[in-house]
């Protein structure tokens, strides 16, 4: 859980990214409120997300998310056969 902590889309890109797609062992990633806006989902879907063998659960509530970030999660979706909510 690393709700809570002002990351923005900054913080998730690089290292985060990277270590998040060597993880293997993670099943459930609650990134809300951390104010990553569509940027930052889009990182995520375009990187560790769009190919994660084991995650099975992400929650990016209060992110103030539109229409950009719902169009790159049901882009990853469309590959991504682990996450299922």
């Amino acid at each position: 859980i690393l709700s809570s902590n002002i990351c923005d889309a900054e913080g998730v890109e690089g290292e985060f990214c990277a270590g998040l797609a060597k993880n293997k062992s993670v099943k459930s990633l609650c990134l809300a409120a951390c104010r990553l806006g569509n940027k930052g989902v889009a990182h995520l879907c375009d990187g560790p997300l769009k190919s994660h063998p084991t995650l099975g659960h992400i929650s990016l509530q209060y992110n103030r998310l539109e229409a950009a970030a719902a169009k790159s999660l049901a882009q990853m979706l469309a590959v991504n056969q682990a996450l299922r909510f």
